[in-house]
């Protein structure tokens, strides 16, 4: 990992700051540093990963992840005096990258960090797919083609990215019950059915020309790319 990157360093301990601030800086590491919940819910440059400690002055860190997670899609990991293990397991839980515990060697870290930025970033490939001018980004349910939203529901894009990863092939209504609806098929509920029919009446509407979900009697439905299919 030789390009720049960017942090921000949340830490209410200056003199920690400082250091973690200047040995990072010495490895293509960039730091930004605030030392309140409140600067960092005001800081607005976009930055590749947040570091943030847990006991800040104004605001418990495990609160601020979830102010910050409504903001930044990057990876925020913890680092923190807490050392228990319950108050590890708790941080982890919360939904961060990583929690690391007060004091860190300074290779651990760069070593930490530089791990949780290759998990985002393969996390972001495997959470897109590309097929043409369509786009489909599960990290924020949105579906795109030629830069325009298809303006999908959460159920609908989960059925599309469900479909269009196994494009060209039929899926059956056992995976898809199992996938979607989240129970096996009993062969005669057509829930499933009602659900794919909306979502292929909304894409007919701007889209017929460009691909479709044929439904294949007796068998389950198939997306197609380039033209549709009745």
């Amino acid at each position: 990992m030789n390009e720049a990157i960017s942090v921000l360093l949340i830490e209410d301990d200056l003199k920690l700051a400082e250091v973690i601030s200047e040995f990072l800086s010495q490895h293509q590491i960039q730091v930004q540093h605030v030392a309140t919940a409140q600067q960092a819910l005001t800081f607005s440059q976009a930055v590749d990963m947040i570091i943030s400690d847990i006991m800040l002055p104004d605001l418990n860190g495990l609160l601020l992840f979830n102010k910050l997670r409504l903001r930044c899609s990057c990876p925020i990991v913890f680092l923190s005096a807490l050392t228990l293990e319950h108050e590890q397991i708790t941080g982890l839980e919360t939904g961060a990258a990583d929690y690391l515990c007060k004091p860190i060697a300074p290779l651990l870290l760069l070593a930490k960090i530089r791990s949780a930025l290759r998990f985002a970033k393969h996390q972001q490939l495997t959470d897109k797919r590309q097929i043409g001018d369509l786009l489909l980004d599960k990290s924020r349910y949105q579906a795109f083609f030629q830069g325009e939203s298809l303006q999908l529901t959460a159920l609908e894009f989960d059925i599309f990215w469900l479909l269009c990863s196994h494009q060209g092939q039929v899926v059956g209504r056992d995976l898809l019950f199992q996938e979607i609806v989240g129970r096996p098929y009993d062969g005669i509920d057509r829930a499933i059915d009602l659900k794919i029919s909306r979502l292929r009446r909304k894409l007919a509407d701007n889209f017929a020309d460009n691909f479709a979900i044929a439904a294949l009697r007796g068998q389950g439905y198939m997306f197609s790319y380039g033209s549709a299919h009745e």
